[in-house]
């Protein structure tokens, strides 16, 4: 018998559902022999795999191989922008396209582009026939329950996920879990004047203006001054919608 003659056979096992090898105690049947063989160790409860870094040891080869892993120093990716932080390189990239704007998986039906491929997965699934969950609140539709009854939390205003460290809630666990990364080995900065804490300097800076009265960004056309960048770039808006004759000029 040629070793392609046994693997052909092995392979056959799998369509006709044949497990000719049994165990002589539990009478669970397997396909292959070394199944039998690696089931038979959860009897006798050997473990005959042992990690040679910290000794703990595994019935299976595989248990062990993984487990092996968790010695080996693993890259820790950390984003640019903000304070987000991964071990994956794949959860990495996915975090990046929510600061570059960037929606590489489109749908071929519709022409809507997602972030990820699981979102894209989860979005096809509107244009398959099915029944489809509406909110009575707004024009939301679904075809998963999970789905509707996590955006009535956007109505309801409920946040159920709440942070353990500092009790900030969030509407899915999602959130809660990127969220509890900011409070990972991270130094905690204090304001002087109150008890304001955050993990951000840029945070704090921001917040000491509220105290010392600061306004150091100020409008170059009408010269109102702002606490933060942000609150200017809002402000500018305004300036935008007005015809350009009624914005004052600064002396």
């Amino acid at each position: 018998m040629t070793l392609y003659t046994t693997s052909l056979q092995k392979h056959l096992l799998k369509h006709t559902g044949e497990k000719p090898y049994q165990c002589t105690i539990c009478k669970i049947r397997f396909t292959t022999k070394s199944n039998l063989k690696t089931h038979l160790i959860t009897h006798t409860g050997l473990k005959p795999y042992h990690c040679d870094t910290c000794g703990k040891s595994f019935r299976q080869k595989s248990h062990l191989q993984a487990h092996s892993l968790t010695h080996k120093p693993r890259k820790q990716h950390k984003c640019s922008f903000c304070q987000f932080v991964t071990f994956k390189a794949s959860t990495f990239r996915c975090h990046m396209f929510t600061h570059t704007g960037e929606r590489p998986f489109q749908c071929g039906i519709c022409g809507k582009s997602f972030t990820t491929k699981g979102n894209l997965k989860q979005h096809s699934i509107v244009h398959i026939k099915g029944k489809q969950h509406r909110c009575t609140i707004c024009n939301y539709t679904t075809t998963k329950t999970t789905n509707l009854h996590t955006h009535m939390l956007v109505h309801t205003g409920e946040k159920p996920f709440r942070c353990s460290i500092c009790g900030k809630g969030f509407t899915t666990k999602s959130n809660l879990k990127q969220h509890s990364v900011t409070h990972m080995r991270k130094k905690q900065h204090k304001c002087t004047f109150c008890n304001y804490t955050t993990f951000k300097t840029d945070h704090l800076r921001n917040h000491i203006l509220t105290h010392t009265g600061e306004k150091p960004f100020q409008c170059g056309l009408c010269g109102k001054c702002f606490t933060t960048k942000t609150n200017l770039k809002v402000h500018l808006k305004v300036h935008n919608k007005m015809p350009y004759h009624s914005i004052p000029l600064r002396p």
